[in-house]
């Protein structure tokens, strides 16, 4: 489409009308005579607007009139907006169109649109536009807090389970923070008394066996669960380096055999721990539950 014809096709219809109701010069083949010339009783009779002229000469419009004539221009100019809508609804259909043209035209058929509005209308719009565009920039900056908040709060928590793993001499960190990792929250600390000191820390669910058979869930800092899967010798031995055995030959470390031997129970680790830890590493986990390759 070329750019005349598409600026064509927008452009406002236009009224044309002559100053003259015949819209010629006003010769004609009747018997009236030329122009200028008078009647047999004397009279004008040439065609001209002058009596057209002082028959309106002085003549005053009521208020009804006025409202008759903006009633009809209102009915024009509405009618000539509603074509150039449908113009533009008609290019926007158009395949090929560039983005520039088409978000100038999406523009421009909004400008039309308003023009069309009462008001009421206007405003009604104009409050819409504005809560749309606040609720568009609020979800943004909620995006952004929820981003940087978990990056804050996925770094503090990886960095005191790699600490605590270090400390109490596990092997791998990474091990530590899948299978740990997913226990863990950001929580406000509290003081002796209970109060919270304003201070975020990591924490840790644990599930803590109790002589009844009942299970109780406690939180723990990483240090305190990292010492606790430490002294849980058969479930978690073969994660730290006192409770592996060197080799062959070597000297004895302390736990059960299972321990020694570098094995993972099973029956004593839950299926959230077992997929944390096949998952990490398919192949080292694979050996220490006995499977073969």
């Amino acid at each position: 489409m070329t750019k005349e014809l598409f600026e064509l096709l927008l452009s406002a219809p236009e009224l044309i009308a002559f100053d003259n109701g015949e819209g010629d010069d006003g010769g004609g083949d009747d018997d009236s005579g030329t122009d200028g010339g008078e009647g047999n009783d004397g009279t004008n009779v040439s065609g001209n607007e002058d009596d057209g002229d002082q028959q309106n000469k002085g003549k005053t419009f009521t208020q009804k009139d006025v409202d008759e004539i903006v009633v009809k221009r209102n009915k024009k100019v509405k009618a000539q907006l509603e074509q150039m809508e449908r113009n533009y609804q008609k290019l926007l259909k158009e395949q090929g169109m560039s983005a520039e043209m088409r978000a100038q035209l999406e523009k421009d058929l909004d400008d039309v649109r308003a023009q069309m509005m009462t008001k009421e209308e206007k405003l009604k719009a104009e409050k819409k536009r504005s809560e749309q565009e606040y609720q568009a920039r609020l979800k943004l900056v909620e995006e952004e807090r929820d981003a940087y908040r978990l990056r804050f709060e996925s770094s503090t928590i990886n960095r005191a389970i790699s600490d605590a793993q270090q400390k109490f001499q596990g092997w791998d960190s990474d091990q530590f923070i899948a299978l740990l990792g997913p226990k863990a929250e950001i929580i406000e600390e509290l003081d002796s008394k209970g109060e919270k000191t304003g201070q975020l820390v990591p924490r840790i669910h644990w599930n803590v066996n109790k002589e009844d058979g009942t299970v109780e869930k406690v939180l723990l800092t990483p240090d305190e669960a990292v010492e606790r899967m430490k002294e849980d010798v058969d479930k978690f031995g073969n994660m730290f380096r006192p409770n592996i055995a060197t080799g062959v030959g070597g000297g004895t470390a302390p736990g059960t055999q299972s321990a020694m031997t570098g094995k993972i129970d099973q029956k004593r680790i839950s299926d959230e721990e077992y997929f944390a830890m096949r998952k990490k590493d398919p192949g080292s986990f694979r050996r220490q539950v006995g499977l073969s390759r």
